[in-house]
């Protein structure tokens, strides 16, 4: 398994980083800004082996954005679990269901 920390540190990441923005035009791909951009993961299934499109180029705002519902998702998965408004398949149905994958097809371009 891939360090996340290290990962995102090493000269492997940097080369694909920039691939990826270059091939975004080194825009924010959900609201077009130029400045203070970042490369969002939109899985990490692949960490340290990532396809380029695993990967897509936000700025700062957009990808804060993108965290804040993606942990409001999760939550309230993960309470309707706790609560047991639904059973564990249901939950586990849910949760693949708001993957980073399927994020990414619902909420990347405005």
């Amino acid at each position: 398994m891939v360090d996340y920390d290290d990962y995102i540190l090493s000269e492997d990441w940097e080369n694909l980083r920039q691939k990826r923005l270059l091939k975004d035009k080194y825009r924010c791909t959900r609201c077009g800004f130029r400045h203070e951009l970042r490369i969002h993961h939109l899985i990490y299934d692949r960490l340290g082996h990532e396809d380029l499109d695993d990967l897509t180029t936000l700025c700062v705002r957009c990808h804060n954005d993108i965290h804040q519902e993606l942990k409001r998702v999760y939550v309230t998965v993960e309470q309707a679990a706790q609560s047991h408004v639904v059973t564990e398949a249901e939950y586990e149905k849910k949760k693949k269901q708001f993957s980073k994958k399927d994020y990414r097809l619902k909420f990347s371009r405005r």
